[in-house]
């Protein structure tokens, strides 16, 4: 008896953090994903990982271009779920990120400073050069509509609502910036399924994010699977974003108006009202490993690929996660 329930409670471990993980990692932007697996209560359960992403193409509207440049992304993030109760948990993650290099421009242009109407408008749209910052930051709770039973072969899935603040990071605001550059609110749904007995799951959410000033509110989510495979498991996602307004890229360039003088900080504020307010749209697959420890710990790296899009570039991401769950108060 001592061996079955010591089993029970390795795969109830397993659930909450191979699941948690495959379900909130921020591919494609800052989006926050809803998972429906929720720690236990007293649980805290810490994610550490990086994203590298790179791409020298782009979709301006629907129109694909290549450029001889690429522009890279290092992100380097931290997040934590803890169970306040078994149906409540508080969520919270954010990170610092580095962009180096951009789309346009001639190759002088990362010589050029932006303190400069001659660097900023060799820059356009898009500035060369090194930035840095802290990423936005999403902080909210999470409740736990129901929760499936995985030996059941009929049970109905685990649903959990999500709702939290979007606070924007330092980094500079420019066209390929690390995050909205803004901040907001966000709210989703998630849902999860496992059967036990096959050792196979599927996931999905969908979440709606309304951020202040010219951001257009946008909805994004994804739907997966995963298969375990002993101490291992493969999962596969695709994942998507849609802007609800926003200024086309492809319908024309930024207009500054007749008259504006050359270094008019008018030629910057259009700029950005043009890069931040912009439609982006995207679609994403996604594929993934992972592996996870007697101890509940696991370990998750993927690889991710937009396919189609609007207004955004043709990414190519790298992520590698490590998830330690820790009862730090006693659970039921």
């Amino acid at each position: 008896m001592r061996n079955y329930t010591v089993g029970r409670i390795a795969e109830k471990v397993w659930l909450r953090s191979a699941l948690a993980i495959a379900l909130s990692l921020p591919v494609a932007g800052a989006a926050h994903a809803t998972s429906a697996y929720l720690p236990a209560k007293g649980q805290l359960e810490l994610s550490l990982g990086t994203k590298y992403e790179d791409y020298d193409r782009a979709w301006q509207g629907t129109t694909y271009n290549r450029y001889t440049r690429v522009t890279t992304i290092q992100e380097y993030r931290a997040a934590i779920s803890y169970g306040i109760t078994d149906r409540l948990s508080l969520d919270a993650n954010g990170g610092y990120g580095t962009l180096t290099g951009g789309l346009g421009g001639s190759a002088t242009c990362a010589t050029l400073s932006y303190d400069t109407l001659a660097g900023r408008d060799c820059q356009n749209p898009i500035p060369q050069g090194t930035r840095d910052g802290f990423l936005d930051t999403h902080i909210g709770l999470r409740y736990a509509l129901h929760t499936e039973n995985p030996d059941q072969v009929n049970s109905l899935p685990s649903v959990s609502i999500y709702g939290g603040a979007i606070l924007e990071g330092d980094y500079y605001p420019r066209p390929q910036a690390l995050g909205d550059g803004s901040s907001g609110w966000e709210t989703g749904v998630g849902l999860g399924r496992y059967w036990s007995n096959i050792g196979f799951g599927l996931n999905a959410d969908l979440n709606y994010a309304n951020v202040s000033g010219v951001v257009p509110d946008y909805i994004f989510g994804s739907v997966g699977a995963f298969k375990t495979l002993g101490q291992f498991f493969v999962t596969g996602t695709y994942r998507y974003q849609h802007s609800l307004s926003g200024w086309d890229s492809g319908k024309g360039p930024y207009v500054v108006p007749a008259g504006t003088p050359p270094n008019s900080f008018v030629r910057d504020n259009i700029r950005i009202v043009n890069a931040l307010g912009r439609q982006e749209n995207f679609q994403t697959w996604e594929a993934g490993l992972g592996y996870i420890f007697e101890s509940g710990t696991s370990v998750h790296g993927t690889y991710a690929e937009v396919f189609e899009g609007r207004n955004t570039a043709q990414r190519e991401t790298y992520q590698l996660f490590v998830t330690i769950p820790t009862q730090i108060l006693g659970g039921n």
